[in-house]
């Protein structure tokens, strides 16, 4: 299936053939018919390259060069906090979903895709620090 997405890829490498549109156009270069429908290719990188080119690959390629440099950024700032630990842990689950879409059609599956992006938002978040309560403040409401 990798092949023949790829196949797919070199022949509209600049607009694929259009976002969802594998199970219409994959049948023609299928190498190997075992008579099943084929709605995804195991690999959402070759399938996003085939449904949109090398210009859809680029903005998904951007996206993720965001949300690396966006949370590690982040987390320097707020390194050995519980707040870095919230953004650490977006991005390894992030970084989950991401090797995991390299056998699979991970990010295809509505819940599958919002927990990604509710991670890409939780490691990409700003976190404000806030401050204790003053000594002051606490010592008209200490009971003797």
């Amino acid at each position: 299936m990798r092949r023949d997405t790829w196949q797919i890829f070199l022949h509209r490498p600049v607009i694929g053939t259009g976002l969802g549109t594998l199970q219409i156009v994959y049948p023609p270069y299928e190498s190997l018919y075992d008579g099943k429908i084929v709605n995804h290719t195991h690999n959402d990188y070759l399938e996003a390259l085939a449904e949109t080119g090398i210009l859809g690959g680029l903005c998904c390629a951007w996206f993720l060069g965001v949300l690396f440099s966006e949370s590690l950024k982040r987390f320097r700032q707020l390194n050995n906090s519980f707040a870095g630990a919230l953004q650490l842990s977006g991005l390894v689950a992030c970084t989950g979903f991401l090797v995991h879409s390299l056998v699979d059609f991970n990010l295809h599956i509505p819940s599958n895709a919002f927990l990604f992006f509710l991670m890409a938002h939780l490691a990409t978040s700003e976190f404000q620090t806030v401050a204790p309560p003053s000594s002051s403040r606490n010592s008209r409401h200490r009971i003797p």
